[in-house]
């Protein structure tokens, strides 16, 4: 059934959107195609429809393929259809974000270490053989005997222990790529006598500048004049050896995958695969020991120079470990759907009813009366993008609005969607389209629904729905909560998993809200502390900087806010 939705959903968007332009307008009269993408209703007004299409077949050549619609997004219009790539969709095989020509479009770039989509900084480029000793490196230097200089940087360490050099910031692996690059220069002869090492490493900690220093590196490509051979080390075990000549450019990368990479002279020599590491950070180093003295004489093995670079790339699951939200009065009672706003504007829905804190210039969260409207009574406030909020009333009708600072007060624009006798609302998320129309996700009676001009999305929302449904084999009984965004070219989705006291939270990501990529699990309770058992409602807000996310944690004894985040892509 999903498979045929996918195959037809661009006809069907295609009259649904036909079926929005020629809809009737405020007055009542006929809204012509000239009149543009009618408004959203104001507040009282609401439409309610199933939207019904019949299938509308292929989409036509012209359209440059899947997803077929120029309007696809609500809103995408041809004017601004660039922000979808055509190219990369076909009926047969959906989104293909392994075809060179996409991996950078941001909907495959979400969960990517692809440089395409990795923000790159370099923090280290050395040429040794301009230095007169080793501080002319951003590093510290550690090891005794210590590094020094002989036509390249000499690691120093001896028989019995390790010297080198190390990069004391460290490097966040959850969310950055880090390549340590460098060029060997070959010992002058060793033909088994020598027992130098020299290695480019990513360390656990800075080691100690002066003294005797034993290293165990997190990752090491390390040669060994003993063989002359290249060891690819990880996880404290010897992944590969390499019978490459010690001369040249040779690379060691680490992905947020967890994946390590070893290229010489741009060829890729070993490629671990993703999942191999599960590092929250490391130090970017050259780890190694001199040759034994009572080896013959000439010149060891040495690097020439050396390059150190970070990418910073989008990975939905290189959240922080959660820590609770510091408040100056924390609220008590049953809490539900938080949500943080970009300026520091904290809503938590308190048995019920929205309360707000603003945090200071301390981080702490204090308290903020903020009126709410008397009518409709609303049960929960969240936050858009733009400093908005839309708003869950008591009688399941969602509204945007904002918080004015002069009162403070809720101040209801606009009602988005109309109330609901027959059902039960939770978990209201709205995302602004290319075009700034808002697109309401909420929870029915625990089903998803779209909603855009007050309209249900219907042909939007079943594949979606089919795709996140809970998967039991994987202890998901029922969704908690959505929460969705507009975020960098890409609609973002969170959604919130139970099972009893457990829960867990998958991330989607869609350019056009139709086809939609399962990041899987991105974020879980820590097992102890303050979210020991339980994360509900999480709900991220993009900043400049970082991106932080809210929840609503449990230990089993009290409910608290949590607060989490990661760097902005």
């Amino acid at each position: 059934m999903l498979r045929r939705l996918l195959m037809f959903t661009p006809g069907l968007l295609a009259v649904a959107l036909a079926a929005l332009h020629v809809g009737c307008g405020d007055d009542g009269a006929a809204r012509s195609d000239t009149d543009g993408i009618p408004e959203p209703v104001d507040g009282g007004t609401t439409v309610e429809s199933d939207l019904s299409a019949p299938d509308a077949g292929p989409s036509p050549t012209e359209s440059g393929g899947f997803p077929a619609n120029d309007a696809a997004g609500f809103g995408l219009d041809a004017a601004s259809s660039e922000r979808v790539a055509f190219e990369c969709y076909s009926a047969s095989t959906g989104l293909d974000c392994a075809a060179p020509s996409c991996a950078g479009i941001p909907v495959c770039c979400v969960g990517s270490a692809n440089p395409l989509c990795c923000a790159a900084t370099e923090l280290a480029r050395i040429d040794f053989t301009a230095c007169a000793d080793p501080s002319c490196a951003a590093g510290q230097t550690f090891g005794e005997p210590a590094p020094y200089i002989d036509g390249g940087l000499v690691p120093g360490g001896g028989a019995l222990s390790d010297g080198g050099l190390v990069f004391t910031d460290p490097v966040d692996l959850r969310n950055h790529t880090l390549t340590v690059q460098g060029t060997l220069r070959p010992p002058a002869d060793c033909d088994g006598g020598c027992f130098e090492t020299l290695a480019l490493a990513v360390l656990e900690t800075v080691p100690a500048g002066t003294g005797a220093v034993l290293e165990q590196p997190l990752v090491a490509l390390r040669y060994t004049g003993a063989t002359g051979r290249f060891l690819v080390q990880a996880n404290r075990a010897t992944l590969a050896e390499l019978d490459d000549e010690p001369s040249g450019e040779w690379t060691l990368e680490l992905t947020p995958e967890g994946r390590v990479l070893v290229a010489h002279e741009g060829v890729t020599r070993f490629d671990s695969g993703a999942g191999l590491l599960d590092l929250e950070a490391g130090h970017a180093a050259v780890v190694g020991r001199t040759r034994n003295p009572s080896a013959s004489g000439g010149m060891g093995v040495a690097l020439t120079s050396l390059a150190v670079t970070t990418g910073r790339c989008d990975v939905p699951g290189g959240w922080a470990p959660g820590s609770p939200v510091d408040f100056t009065e924390a609220p008590e009672g049953t809490l539900r759907q938080p949500s943080l706003s970009p300026d520091g504007l904290l809503a938590v829905s308190v048995d019920g009813v929205p309360r707000f804190f603003r945090r200071s210039v301390s981080r702490r969260f204090d308290p903020l009366a903020v009126a709410l409207p008397e009518a409709p009574a609303l049960t929960a406030v969240r936050f858009l993008s733009d400093g908005d909020v839309v708003a869950l009333a008591i009688d399941g009708s969602i509204h945007r609005g904002a918080v004015v600072a002069d009162a403070p007060e809720v101040v209801l624009s606009e009602t988005l969607v109309g109330p609901c006798a027959a059902c039960l609302r939770t978990s209201p998320s709205v995302a602004l389209a290319y075009d700034g129309t808002p697109i309401v996700l909420v929870l029915e009676d625990g089903e998803p629904m779209l909603y855009a001009f007050g309209v249900a999305q219907l042909e939007y929302v079943e594949p979606l729905a089919a795709l996140i449904a809970p998967d039991p084999a994987a202890g998901e009984d029922r969704i908690q909560s959505v929460a969705l965004r507009n975020e960098g070219g890409a609609y973002r989705l969170d959604v919130t998993y139970v099972r009893g006291t457990r829960s867990a939270v998958r991330h989607f990501a869609s350019e056009e809200l139709v086809l939609w990529r399962d990041l899987g699990r991105t974020f879980t309770p820590s097992g102890e502390g303050f979210d020991a058992l339980r994360a509900w409602d999480f709900a991220a807000s993009p900043g400049a900087d970082r991106i932080e996310a809210v929840f609503v944690a449990s230990d089993g004894v009290r409910d608290q806010v949590g607060l989490t985040s990661r760097p902005t892509p």
